[in-house]
């Protein structure tokens, strides 16, 4: 069974993301959905509202990596990078949520757009500064 595959059906979200995304399979915005599922579950990410732009970045059978803007309570649009990793017998991830700085608030919503998309094809570095990083095991429903 695939990363994805994994991520899309133990997600607490599964149901409404199947109902959602019949080509839940294949379809990015389904997984973004999915994923959305486990981080409002995560105690240091459950501010999270939804992505307002996810790019899988890479991805094989055991890992994945996505990179996206994700709206923060009461922050507003923050980059955020979700990494996943699959054992035998769990998912674990790691992710980062820039910080709501100057650096990062000085830029204006559509510079904020791009940076996240040319750092997420890698033609690009960060233009924001990130947060301490926040590792786990997820909790499938």
């Amino acid at each position: 069974m695939t990363i994805r595959h994994r991520l899309l059906t133990t997600s607490p979200l599964f149901s409404l993301v199947k109902e959602a995304h019949p080509d839940f399979e294949t379809a990015d915005k389904a997984l973004a959905y999915a994923i959305e599922g486990y981080c409002r579950a995560i105690s240091d990410l459950a501010s999270m509202d939804g992505f307002s732009s996810f790019y899988v970045i890479e991805e094989t059978e055991r890992t994945l990596r996505a990179v996206g803007l994700s709206y923060f309570l009461p922050s507003g649009h923050l980059p955020i990078e979700l990494r996943f990793k699959a054992t035998e017998s769990e998912v674990t991830f790691v992710a980062r949520v820039g910080r709501n700085d100057e650096k990062w608030s000085d830029m204006t919503e559509k510079k904020q757009w791009s940076s996240v998309y040319l750092f997420a094809t890698e033609h690009h570095a960060p233009n924001w500064n990130w947060a301490q990083p926040i590792a786990g095991s997820l909790r499938s429903k």
